[in-house]
């Protein structure tokens, strides 16, 4: 189960954080463009360049990760498919940590992005973001304690010992 014990940062900054391998299926330049059209700079995860707004860390420790996503304003995960249909996120648990940590999400609906979201921001068409949308969105703060709540009640303690007891019945 998810570690969902701990408090949710006291103060978020108002950047984003995308944590992603770099190939282009995790949909990185979706990330890159939603930064862009919000007026906000993203920090990559996973990835060792990007342009002058978004801080490209590479991979990183998973206490690093945790304390990048920790201090984001949201995290974006705008993941696509190729023309086969391969490569649709599993389930998303980079949305899953940050949202244990209070940290809400943006996602469109590739794979199991939308399941792992929760009650984050569910994009219609990642490729043409609506800044003013997304940054209305995100100004509300009561976004991560909703996304911490509904962590807690659906990936928690709590239901992964129900589903693992229902698993042994």
């Amino acid at each position: 189960p998810l570690q969902t014990d701990t408090a949710p940062a006291s103060r978020r900054g108002d950047h984003l954080v995308c944590v992603a391998r770099t190939t282009t299926r995790k949909g990185i330049d979706r990330a890159l463009k939603i930064a862009e059209v919000t007026g906000r700079r993203i920090d990559l995860i996973g990835s060792d360049d990007g342009p002058p707004h978004a801080n490209a860390h590479g991979e990183l420790s998973r206490t690093d990760t945790l304390a990048l996503v920790r201090s984001a304003r949201a995290l974006v995960l705008t993941p696509r498919t190729d023309s086969q249909g391969l490569g649709a996120e599993g389930l998303g648990l980079c949305l899953l940590e940050a949202a244990s940590m209070g940290v809400p999400s943006i996602g469109c609906d590739t794979g199991g992005v939308s399941e792992a979201l929760g009650p984050g921001l569910l994009l219609d068409n990642p490729d043409e973001p609506n800044g003013a949308a997304i940054n209305a969105w995100l100004m509300d703060d009561g976004h991560g304690e909703r996304a911490k709540a509904w962590v807690v009640k659906h990936h928690g303690p709590a239901q992964a010992v129900d589903t693992l007891m229902r698993g042994l019945l």
